[in-house]
C-alpha cells in the first residue's frame, strides 16, 4: 500500500496530562507515556493512509516492535506533553498467514 502523498515523515501531538494517568508525586507514569506514543504513532498511521482502518480493509494489520524513547524531564499531570513521532521507513517486512 502507497502512503498518502501529504504524508509527513515527522508528525507532532500535544497531550493533556490528567491526575489518573501520573504517581503521587504529579509524574506521568511510563506505561501511560508508552500507551501516548502508540497512540501518536497510530495516529500519524492515519495520516499516512496506513491505520488500522485502512490495512484492515485487506485483512493487514501494523505492529509497533520497537521504540526509542528520551526523555529530559518526566512529564507532570496538567501539563500539555509535546510528542514526536518519526517514520523510520521499514526495515524489514514480515508476513503471517
Amino acid at each position: 500500500m502507497p502512503l498518502s502523498k501529504d504524508f509527513k515523515s515527522i508528525h507532532f501531538k500535544i497531550w493533556e496530562t490528567y491526575f489518573s494517568q501520573a504517581y503521587p508525586n504529579g509524574r506521568l507514569k511510563f506505561p501511560e507515556l508508552a500507551n501516548i506514543l502508540q497512540l501518536t504513532a497510530a495516529e500519524h498511521a492515519d495520516l499516512g493512509g496506513v491505520g488500522f482502518s485502512d490495512l484492515s480493509q485487506h485483512d493487514l494489520s501494523w505492529v509497533m516492535n520497537r521504540m526509542r524513547i528520551e526523555v529530559e524531564e518526566m512529564p507532570s499531570f496538567g501539563k500539555p506533553l509535546r510528542n514526536q513521532n518519526m517514520d523510520r521507513r521499514a526495515e524489514r517486512v514480515y508476513v503471517y498467514p
